[in-house]
């Protein structure tokens, strides 16, 4: 079925170069970005260089588990999951340990170039020379749509009935937005993301199907030309970076709810950043990539938090779903077998892509990431049993509430420079 799926859609892609009219933005971006780098390196406190340690603890989480909800039955995933009696033995979670990168520290960049998170998109979308990283991010998202679909036994949640407007904010190329555009032929499905990330150059479509071109940065979410009240279900998917850092999650989620009708539906689906392994190759990719997340305003765990900042713009009834799935195809079951293929390539994909920025932040060759990077993704990966977590959230907007939430009084939600200057860094792996 995903061989079919990549062989349908690899025909909606155009090899054409795209203009790219955006280097005003480039440049005003670049000297924002400057600024905010004189400024965070006269007030950064002197640490070690992956932030501060962290005491050891232990992740609890079941083996490939799935809190019900709706429809969606626990009892079709747990049936792929090997028991006793099949004679595949599953490893509990492992322990993580403290991580300790003294012997990295001497490897620190001196006087690097802080990067952000938005520098780091545009050079994905915007920038002429990286068209051939904008067609891997698309055929990335290509097999991401595929795993979702799998592991939640669909592509949305929330209890749909007659909806006359869905968005899906950074849709990307629109595989999601395709798929609704079947499955509702009566709905109009709006997607919202860069021109550069849609599907402006595919020669297939369907008529109840928009794209919203939005150049998404700061305080801009693209949503502001919506009418209040006016859509009946708002999703997002794997937006970590666009919305680093969390005070953007802030910003979408209050602009969502103002653009959806009373009764609306918002859905979240987003993963952890943390691949739970063992092995020396592990240990250092987790502490590279902790630099990069620490500068570009990233918290690993962040798709756990994403509940509470749902409900602070005013959303109720969230509710929240939790599956852990394995990297790599060490489990004998054949659905597990694929699931964790799929997770292990879009994990490398996504390592690979972020390459660059990584290598910057360390001040390393390309040659030393690649080196541990395909020690980990070969051999440890399948040698120590890995996994990642995915989390989904749907939430509903009150009947007959106001198109702006009141602000939760209880709650301190830091201000810009607070969340960019003071942010806590936390992180495992």
């Amino acid at each position: 079925m995903g061989a079919e799926q990549s062989t349908d859609n690899a025909s909606l892609y155009s090899e054409e170069e795209e203009e790219l009219p955006h280097q005003s933005l480039m440049d005003k971006i670049k000297q924002k970005t400057m600024h905010r780098r004189q400024s965070r390196s006269s007030t950064k406190k002197k640490t070690g260089l992956f932030g501060k340690s962290k005491s050891s603890e232990t992740n609890s989480k079941p083996t490939f588990c799935i809190t019900p909800r709706h429809s969606l039955s626990e009892k079709s995933l747990q049936e792929s999951v090997p028991s006793k009696s099949s004679g595949e033995t599953i490893t509990p979670p492992l322990s993580i340990k403290e991580k300790k990168f003294d012997l990295l520290l001497d490897s620190a960049p001196k006087g690097h170039e802080y990067v952000s998170s938005q520098e780091v998109v545009l050079d994905l979308y915007l920038r002429p020379s990286s068209e051939q990283d904008r067609r891997m991010e698309r055929d990335r998202q290509q097999r991401l749509h595929y795993l979702l679909k799998l592991i939640w036994k669909g592509i949305y949640s929330a209890d749909l009935k007659d909806p006359s407007v869905i968005v899906n904010w950074c849709c990307g190329v629109g595989l999601w937005n395709l798929e609704m555009a079947a499955l509702f032929p009566n709905t109009k499905i709006i997607g919202v993301d860069f021109k550069e990330a849609t599907f402006q150059n595919s020669h297939y479509s369907l008529p109840n199907m928009e794209f919203r071109y939005a150049v998404i940065r700061d305080n801009i979410t693209g949503l502001e030309s919506f009418e209040s009240n006016s859509v009946d279900f708002f999703i997002m998917r794997d937006c970590w970076l666009i919305n680093a850092p969390m005070y953007k999650w802030d910003n979408v989620f209050r602009e969502a709810y103002r653009i959806l009708k009373p009764g609306g539906f918002i859905e979240v689906e987003e993963h952890n950043l943390e691949v739970v392994s063992q092995g020396e190759s592990t240990d250092i990719l987790y502490a590279y990539f902790q630099r990069f997340f620490d500068e570009v305003q990233v918290e690993r765990d962040l798709a756990t938090k994403l509940g509470s900042h749902i409900e602070n713009a005013g959303f109720e009834q969230v509710q929240q779903r939790s599956i852990v799935i394995p990297v790599g195809e060490w489990s004998k079951t054949e659905c597990l077998k694929e699931i964790g293929f799929l997770a292990r390539d879009l994990t490398e994909r996504r390592i690979r892509g972020l390459r660059k920025w990584v290598c910057e932040v360390n001040g390393i060759t390309v040659n030393q990431f690649d080196a541990v990077a395909n020690n980990l993704m070969d051999v440890e990966v399948n040698q120590n049993p890995s996994y990642i977590d995915w989390n989904s959230y749907v939430g509903k907007k009150p009947g007959n509430a106001p198109s702006q939430p009141q602000r939760n009084r209880s709650s301190s939600h830091p201000t810009f420079l607070e969340t960019v200057y003071t942010g806590s860094k936390k992180g495992k792996f």
